[in-house]
């Protein structure tokens, strides 16, 4: 599928749907020192193109996830953490992110976010609540980043080290911090398919 008109895809800013028949992206306009961050989904087979759902001026929308039944997105927009259902299309604000990096909806319908670049990983539910911390840096850590779900009750997540190639893509249980175990090093963060 042709990206939307006038739209340069931003590298990193993708999301599928559990199914398959969604996905999501994040554009910017190929204007030097324009800030015009777009959020676009397309549901693949339909025939049809990209449908605008956020974004178009200043706001800066980034990292969308789904909903496990695909019908919403969660996403930074504006320094916060929301929730927007595709058939309302209205931004529902659930916690402040100032510099969000990574979120995962999961199936107990909770939301885990990063809130910036240097933090811990936080949950949320995703019809809005107090948040809390769920997963804490370790020692050497400069942050914990880019939740994926894992499979029931598993969490993948990035941790930033002294420098990029000393990252650590790790698996946790959710809940339980002390299970956190080092899957290899790397400079980026790593996806679930399929188990793998």
């Amino acid at each position: 599928v042709p990206l939307p008109d006038d739209a340069v895809w931003v590298p990193g800013q993708m999301a599928m749907s559990r199914d398959g028949r969604r996905v999501a992206i994040v554009t910017q306009r190929p204007v030097r020192d324009v800030v015009d961050f777009r959020l676009w989904t397309h549901d693949i087979g339909s025939g049809r193109g990209w449908q605008l759902v956020d974004g178009s001026g200043p706001e800066h929308v980034t990292y969308p996830a789904w909903s496990p039944d695909g019908s919403a997105l969660v996403y930074f927009r504006d320094h916060k953490l929301g929730r927007l259902a595709l058939a309302s299309k209205v931004p529902v604000p659930l916690a402040n992110a100032p510099d969000g990096r990574g979120t995962a909806w999961l199936d107990d319908d909770t939301v885990l976010y990063a809130p910036d670049a240097q933090g811990d990983i936080w949950r949320v539910r995703a019809q809005g609540g107090t948040p809390e911390a769920v997963l804490r840096r370790q020692a050497g850590d400069l942050g914990v980043k880019f939740p994926t779900a894992a499979g029931v009750g598993d969490l993948l997540y990035w941790a930033q080290r002294s420098t990029p190639e000393a990252g650590e893509i790790r698996v946790v249980r959710v809940g339980a911090p002390s299970t956190s175990r080092l899957l290899t090093q790397s400079s980026t963060a790593g996806v679930v398919v399929d188990d793998h």
